[in-house]
């Protein structure tokens, strides 16, 4: 599918961005007052990837750099997220969030794409498609979730704690989920290097900026009936080529994850990375390239 024709690329200034390790010119989509930042390269079969949190378009710039080859690659900064504007008082929660995703793909006129989702991009990217499933071509999960999580007492007691005034206070007021969540759930925390912490870190200076990685932290419980919404249309997704790309040494969607897609998805090809945690194309991107390469040539 041909992009359309995009308004001038506006510079991105932020000193804490490399430009050599993210050279991606940025588009933008403005959205019922709110102006959203996407990276679009390549030409080519349609990807789109979607991000969590507390992180950005910059967790898929290995994927980037090497399907934009062959490939048109898709990849939209959630509202509060990345270089996406972060306007107070917004909705942040996942169902709003998955809600300016469709519209963003509807702007760009996309009928089919192979999804790749992580973390909180499983339910965002996969709700987008609650009133037309026929856009998935493909699908490619690492590391996510799309059910409600009442059954997870971990995920269930954090999620209660950081609803709370005191946990909302700790996410905001420190940059929780950046400076602590985040590097806590590497598995080979030696790849996790000061430059690759900036780039997670530098989207939240202040605690008005990380008001979107609270919200999801709140909405884990939440948003619970928005997931069971998304899960519900599970067998819709059997029915295109499907990959599993998982880091098992991830603290919080660990293996017990991976067994309830195996299941949702029998025909899923899996890969397990027993070394990586929760954010494998960052800690072993040429085996997550090599999977979702393989699952893209099954379409």
């Amino acid at each position: 599918m041909t992009a359309p024709a995009p308004a001038p690329p506006v510079p991105v200034e932020h000193p804490w961005i490399n430009s050599a390790s993210w050279p991606f010119a940025p588009r933008w989509f403005q959205f019922e007052g709110a102006r959203m930042h996407y990276v679009d390269e390549g030409r080519g079969p349609v990807v789109v990837l979607c991000h969590g949190t507390p992180s950005w378009g910059w967790e898929w710039r290995h994927v980037i750099a090497d399907l934009r080859a062959d490939h048109r690659v898709l990849c939209l900064d959630m509202l509060g997220f990345g270089l996406s504007d972060k306007p107070p008082g917004a909705d942040l929660r996942p169902e709003a969030q998955s809600g300016r995703l469709a519209a963003w793909m509807d702007h760009l006129g996309l009928e089919r794409a192979h999804f790749v989702v992580h973390d909180f991009g499983g339910p965002t990217g996969l709700g987008a498609t609650l009133q037309r499933p026929g856009r998935i071509a493909g699908l490619t999960l690492l590391n996510t979730f799309a059910w409600d999580l009442h059954d997870d007492p971990t995920v269930r007691y954090s999620s209660a704690f950081f609803g709370t005034p005191l946990g909302r206070w700790i996410y905001t007021s420190f940059n929780f989920s950046a400076k602590v969540m985040a590097p806590s759930a590497w598995g080979e925390k030696h790849k996790r290097t000061p430059e690759i912490q900036r780039h997670y870190e530098g989207p939240f200076p202040t605690a008005e900026s990380r008001m979107s990685t609270w919200v999801f932290a709140r909405e884990l419980m939440g948003s619970s009936s928005f997931y069971q919404r998304v899960w519900d249309q599970r067998a819709t997704w059997g029915r295109v080529p499907s990959a599993l790309v998982w880091g098992t040494a991830d603290p919080a969607f660990g293996p017990k994850y991976l067994a309830r897609f195996q299941e949702a998805l029998p025909d899923a090809q899996v890969t397990v990375l027993p070394r990586a945690g929760h954010f494998p194309q960052e800690e072993a991107p040429a085996e997550v390239i090599a999977a979702l390469r393989a699952n893209l040539r099954r379409a």
